[in-house]
């Protein structure tokens, strides 16, 4: 098989007793490499950054020596592996994007697909709380039993060695998968780094897992054939990118800002099949059915803080931070039959950068006809859900989900209404029903809107205000 082409910068780490350098790449230079997976120590943007990320003033010496003691431990450990697999090169962010350079770091951040894609062997230090921890966990071995069984058929007998397992991995098999005890599984830069890896060695607190297209391997004999959210051998569908997102929305990040940069090279790879627009997390091709996310109910919600730092226009689940679902209503979408009645007239997302199609997000805007229906807060319940009222007075038989948290105070006085996107046309209950989703007007900005929640409507509660019974459509834009 033909070497891959090298990424714009690898670690070149000879052999055991050679100097360990930093390589800068030619558009035709190729060759094995690994990568590393690790957590990056947290760090105050204003604290003076560590002498081993490589910045302007540190690359020309990094390309002549890459001092063994300046290295951390992490770092260290993945060399030696790399070095055990017969391997030269290594891939390691913090050194091979240069730090301080904005510019660069929006030319790298979308080769991460390739990066990772390409590389032979993902090395992941999974347990790490400290960079100088290093890959190797202490830990007390297992004790093994002895015990011999006999194979009739072949008239053969044998030992086999055994040892006790944690409770919850024996009885859940499957909680070996996801790694779920692991530091570096809570982690949202490490998320792609994991689904874009061809093969990865897992350096968990237990034991070594090891991970490829075809199946998951652990020390304690833990086997299964395929893998987690494998995107190179499934089809990279617009629902299979919500299963996706669902679960990266609970990995942690330092700066919330990342939150749509830490998945850009999930999306290149994505596009590659979808050949599709991307806007702010959501593909265009499902767009609507894709605004009514819900904020995951088992997880808290954010205050509402306009100070925050802007991440997402409000229809993208990227602008709430935390954990949510693509479709409260998925399994009920995919049930009975359906039909759109929202509109997409317009659409657009600005980036920081004007020629890329991922990264930062500035501002978006989506230009929508839908049914128009004006609603009234009537009172928190019990589980923070809003019940709302329509203009008559009369109760909505179910209560809003709200995106953030926020105080009765500031909910009162809110100009709310509800948007229908879709018609649920099955029997679902006595009457027809409506997955919508709940705006308020932009103060002092002339018919602009902001999602602030999800709500399911139902025809009985709406009466005349139905949809399908004179409800008045309205065209305005959400941002």
């Amino acid at each position: 098989m033909q070497a891959p082409r090298l990424p714009t910068r690898v670690i070149d780490i000879g052999s055991d007793n050679s100097e360990i350098k930093l390589v800068q790449t030619s558009s035709g230079d190729t060759g094995r490499y690994t990568t590393l997976s690790w957590r990056w120590p947290e760090r105050d943007k204003k604290s003076p950054r560590p002498r081993w990320e490589t910045i302007r003033a540190s690359l020309p010496l990094k390309k002549i020596n890459m001092l063994w003691d300046s290295i951390p431990k992490v770092h260290q450990d993945a060399i030696t592996v790399t070095r055990q697999a017969g391997l030269r090169y290594i891939w390691i962010d913090s050194h091979c994007i240069v730090q301080d350079d904005d510019a660069e770091k929006k030319r790298e951040f979308p080769k991460m697909a390739t990066i990772y894609s390409n590389s032979y062997l993902t090395i992941s230090a999974s347990w790490i709380k400290d960079i100088n921890d290093g890959c190797f966990a202490l830990r007390t071995p297992p004790k093994y039993a002895k015990f011999q069984y006999t194979i009739k058929a072949k008239r053969a007998t044998d030992t086999v060695r055994a040892f006790l397992e944690p409770y919850e991995l024996a009885s859940w098999w499957d909680q070996n998968i996801p790694l779920q005890g692991e530091i570096l599984s809570t982690r949202g830069w490490a998320f792609q780094e994991r689904y874009l890896s061809i093969r990865t060695l897992y350096f968990a607190k237990a034991q070594m897992y090891f991970e490829c297209c075809k199946f998951m391997r652990g020390e304690n004999g833990f086997a299964v054939g395929g893998r987690l959210f494998g995107i190179h051998d499934k089809k990279r569908t617009n629902k299979y990118w919500n299963y996706l997102i669902e679960s990266y929305s609970s990995r942690t990040l330092t700066y919330e800002t990342d939150r749509l940069v830490a998945i850009e090279g999930l999306a290149v790879k994505f596009n590659e099949k979808l050949n599709d627009r991307y806007l702010a997390g959501i593909w265009h091709g499902d767009l609507l059915r894709d605004l009514l996310w819900s904020r995951n109910s088992s997880t808290p919600r954010k205050w509402k803080d306009p100070k925050r730092k802007f991440v997402a226009p409000s229809w993208s689940w990227a602008a709430v931070g935390c954990e949510f679902d693509t479709s409260p209503y998925t399994g009920v979408l995919a049930k009975y039959p359906t039909k759109t009645i929202a509109k997409l007239l317009d659409s657009n997302v600005t980036l920081e950068s004007s020629d890329q199609q991922y990264g930062h997000v500035t501002k978006g805007y989506l230009k929508l006809r839908a049914p128009w229906i004006p609603v009234a807060p009537s009172r928190l319940d019990s589980n923070e859900g809003l019940l709302l009222k329509t203009r008559t007075g009369k109760r909505l038989r179910y209560g809003a989900s709200l995106d953030y948290k926020m105080k009765w105070s500031e909910i009162r006085p809110l100009r709310m209404y509800a948007t229908p996107i879709v018609n649920i046309e099955g029997k679902l209950s006595p009457q027809a029903e409506y997955p919508s989703i709940l705006v308020t007007p932009v103060p002092g900005k002339k018919n602009r809107f902001s999602r602030i929640g999800n709500i399911f409507l139902d025809k009985k509660s709406l009466g005349d205000e139905a949809p399908d019974q004179g409800a008045i459509r309205r065209t305005f834009t959400l941002v």
